[in-house]
């Protein structure tokens, strides 16, 4: 599971196509429109990832993306395993059960 901020851009001038023996090429300027977040369970050896764009990256954003694993597409799993890092404010343990109730969480 990861978490990752990402910046949304727009374009100034219109790029210009591919043509033969080349790539469509972008010009360098850019208009920003604001940043997202995304979620993403990955399962390596089923060949499976789950993604889940948010505004903001709070800690109530992880504990529904977390549910939602476990209760729609992991809900017949006797057990999932969650490997994750602990460095940003939404995954401290405390957050998940205080931001959303989680009945299946221990």
């Amino acid at each position: 599971m990861d978490e990752l901020s990402y910046q949304l851009l727009g374009e100034v001038h219109e790029p210009l196509p591919a043509a033969e023996g080349r790539a469509r090429r972008r010009d360098y300027e850019y208009t920003r429109e604001g940043t997202c977040n995304l979620f993403v369970a990955v399962e390596p050896q089923g060949g499976v990832r789950h993604v889940s764009v948010t505004e903001r990256r709070t800690a109530q954003d992880f504990a529904r993306f977390m549910q939602d694993l476990l209760e729609v597409h992991y809900a017949d799993a006797e057990v999932v395993r969650l490997v994750t890092t602990t460095s940003t404010p939404t995954r401290q343990p405390p957050s998940t059960p205080r931001s959303t109730p989680l009945p299946r969480a221990a």
